[in-house]
């Protein structure tokens, strides 16, 4: 049992880390930097610790999308990988926060993006 969940802590910790390194490398790729900083989602009134973003100013509705979906994409791309490794759980883990980010995200969505011209 305490291997299962250390699986699913080191799942969570990586994925966290692998969805803001695809926001900061599909921006860095389109010349643009991203800054990060600390705040707090709600899910169901319990807190939920997060790193956000602004989108760069001067990015087409493209470039934004693809920044945008680079987080939950580099997410998924890893997941083979993790799971080769023995990291059953990190599938796991990203489909859980793929399915609870509506919830706790709020106006720092990256799904914002993708209903229209945002």
């Amino acid at each position: 049992m305490a291997e299962i969940i250390l699986k699913v802590l080191i799942s969570a910790v990586l994925a966290c880390l692998i969805h803001e390194a695809g926001h900061f490398y599909a921006a860095r790729y389109f010349g643009a930097e991203l800054v990060f900083y600390f705040s707090w989602g709600h899910l169901w009134k319990v807190p939920i610790p997060r790193l956000t973003w602004y989108m760069p100013a001067g990015f087409t509705l493209r470039q934004k999308r693809i920044t945008a979906g680079a987080g939950f994409g580099a997410e998924f791309l890893a997941a083979p990988i993790f799971y080769a490794v023995g990291l059953e759980a990190y599938i796991f883990v990203a489909l859980l926060h793929l399915i609870l980010y509506r919830f706790y995200a709020g106006e720092a969505s990256d799904f914002k993006w993708f209903k229209g011209e945002a």
